[in-house]
């Protein structure tokens, strides 16, 4: 203690010592404090004010964006750009308050943006593809969707990709470009989704087979009765015919009628 204490004193002392040969030398600190001193705690006032803008202003805009239904990640992407705004513009009016030439700053803000934009264009790429995710919807978390190598539950949409999760409980990660350049195939937009089947049979048994299918697919619960289940010829060969079997589920009840359908078909055509 008694070491840090003597270190205090020393510091302070060689410290006085150098205001005072600054003085003896000429230097106006009287001066100078009446030239910058109220400008300096302008540009302080000036930061701070900044600060708390962005805070009240990233709050209210916040507040505004889930009052109109905005979705959450645009909503915390336009709360923090706003911020970032009001603080680089605080920055240079507290420079150019104390004097600063902050023509030279924004010229060099905008050399170095230009150079990281280039460097990093599929990241901005992302973020840009993001941003159109977010505001044009083209699906929600919780939906069952397909681009691409990519196909399961939207479980999270960021800024930078889009994640599904696999009925087998795996996580894909797809980069927001590539969702966006491809075709989006959304099967949870609708509240019904058809099953379809198709069998080649030969042409004397289509009666048959017909009043079979309906039979044992009608006694599904999950299948629904409008529209009916429907059988009928999808194409003609010389020797045998290919029907069509299309029935309609809810949604939700898609992924488990489908595996009925197909055990049920089975017992049909597998004998």
């Amino acid at each position: 203690m008694d070491t840090t204490i003597q270190d205090v004193k020393v510091t302070t002392t060689e410290t006085l010592n150098k205001l005072i040969d600054l003085q003896s030398a000429g230097f106006d600190f009287e001066g100078f404090f009446l030239k910058y001193g109220f400008k300096i705690l302008g540009s302080i006032l000036i930061i701070v004010l900044a600060l708390f803008l962005m805070k009240v202003v990233g709050k209210i805009l916040r507040v505004t964006l889930i009052k109109i239904s905005t979705d959450e990640t645009l909503t915390n992407f336009l709360v923090k750009l706003v911020k970032i705004i009001i603080l680089v513009v605080g920055i240079l009016a507290a420079l150019n308050n104390v004097g600063v030439d902050t023509t030279s700053f924004v010229a060099l803000f905008t050399a170095t943006s230009f150079a990281i934009s280039f460097a990093f264009k599929e990241t901005l790429s992302n973020i840009a593809a993001g941003v159109l995710v977010v505001v044009f919807r083209p699906f929600k978390i919780g939906d069952y969707v397909k681009f691409g190598a990519g196909e399961g539950f939207v479980s999270d949409i960021c800024l930078f990709s889009v994640t599904l999760r696999t009925y087998d409980n795996t996580n894909i990660i797809v980069p927001n470009s590539k969702v966006i350049s491809d075709n989006i195939y959304n099967y949870s937009r609708e509240k019904t989704r058809r099953i379809d089947y198709s069998k080649v049979i030969d042409p004397s048994t289509l009666c048959d087979v017909r009043k079979e299918v309906e039979t044992a697919l009608g006694q599904n619960e999950l299948i629904l009765k409008n529209p009916a289940i429907y059988v009928g010829v999808k194409n003609v060969n010389d020797a045998n015919i290919e029907i069509a079997i299309q029935l309609w589920v809810k949604n939700e009840n898609y992924e488990k009628a489908s595996m009925q359908v197909n055990e049920a078909l089975a017992k049909i055509f597998i004998k």
